[in-house]
């Protein structure tokens, strides 16, 4: 759903045209405001990762029809010995799914999450021990994808994620407009 923004700035037309026009250089420059819109992208792409991640954990298949292989006779005995036990799919910890999951708007803010924006691109991941190996899969380990591949994404993925870029793209256009009054 559209989101509608209303900006009151007493400026010339001209000088709105030409902050305007200023907008598509100014989102792939690199820097503070080319940041906010890939910024943003990267936010929604992790918060779909990790609602993708939570229905898989406990058992379902995301929207992308991925479906995690359940834990194995053992590995549930070996967790249910414990007293306070987690039985969820790649949950014991919940240290992988916090690595992956945004704070409000933000990026996360610990160490093992792997959030970096640069001019033109937006990288994001987990640098948690044993990520690699569920992700694709070992000898002992089965594959566990964390994020399904992107050419089996659902559209309404991509739409979420240019809705957020959008929104950095008006956020970058207040300013630009705003600047140019000053």
């Amino acid at each position: 759903m559209p989101t509608e923004v209303t900006i009151y700035v007493r400026a010339t037309r001209a000088a709105v045209r030409r902050a305007v026009a200023s907008i598509p250089a100014a989102a792939v420059s690199g820097g503070p405001l080319a940041d906010t819109v890939l910024t943003r992208a990267g936010v929604a792409i992790l918060g779909t990762i990790s609602q993708a991640f939570r229905t898989k954990m406990l058992g379902g298949t995301d929207e992308a029809g991925d479906r995690w292989r359940q834990l194995s006779p053992e590995t549930l005995r070996r967790r249910r010995s414990r007293k306070n036990y987690s039985v969820d799919i790649l949950r014991e910890t919940s240290l992988l799914l916090r690595s992956l999951t945004p704070r409000d708007d933000s990026p996360p803010d610990i160490p093992e999450s792997v959030f970096r924006v640069r001019p033109g691109e937006a990288i994001i991941g987990t640098n948690r021990p044993w990520a690699r190996s569920h992700h694709k899969g070992t000898k002992r380990i089965p594959q566990r994808r964390i994020w399904p591949a992107v050419d089996r994404w659902p559209g309404w993925w991509y739409s979420n994620i240019a809705e957020h870029a959008r929104d950095g793209l008006v956020d970058l256009a207040i300013f630009l407009i705003k600047r140019s009054q000053g």
